[in-house]
């Protein structure tokens, strides 16, 4: 929780930019038909959709590394240990950058993309594919800031 009082203006940023991309992706992706062409733009829109989140997961090298000298000071003042700190921003982060974050986006493009509606089923599915392919970047970024540092 420290963390979100720390810089609550970066999630909201991000959260703010979700939703408007939403809305972009929503407005150049509206309505498609049943034919050929609405397939390949269905296709197109969740390759921009999954490209999207990959590339702005990324941006937790940033997070991890600008904070790294506060929480060296900290940890060692005996606030905490390394790995308390590690894991709580952690879980910080995949809730807000990784769950809330893609929640905003598929709420706002979803039914104005034109995906099938009806069930919950593949509204779910297609959020938990955003929310993965977050997560995923994410711990492959995390994994390459370890061992450059």
């Amino acid at each position: 929780l420290l963390e979100s009082t720390r810089g609550p203006c970066k999630g909201l940023w991000s959260l703010a930019v979700a939703a408007v991309v939403g809305f972009f992706c929503g407005i150049v992706f509206k309505d498609m038909t049943n034919d050929i062409a609405g397939v390949q733009n269905r296709f197109g829109s969740i390759f921009f959709v999954h490209l999207f989140f990959a590339f702005t997961s990324i941006q937790v090298c940033l997070d991890f590394y600008w904070d790294r000298p506060r929480s060296q000071h900290e940890r060692l003042s005996n606030f905490y240990t390394g790995s308390a700190y590690f894991v709580a921003k952690t879980f910080l982060y995949l809730f807000w950058y990784c769950f809330v974050v893609p929640a905003a986006f598929v709420t706002i493009s979803y039914t104005m993309i034109g995906y099938s509606e009806g069930s919950v089923s593949k509204p779910l599915f297609y959020f938990l594919s955003v929310c993965g392919i977050a997560a995923s970047s994410s711990g492959v970024a995390l994994t390459i800031l370890g061992f450059a540092s």
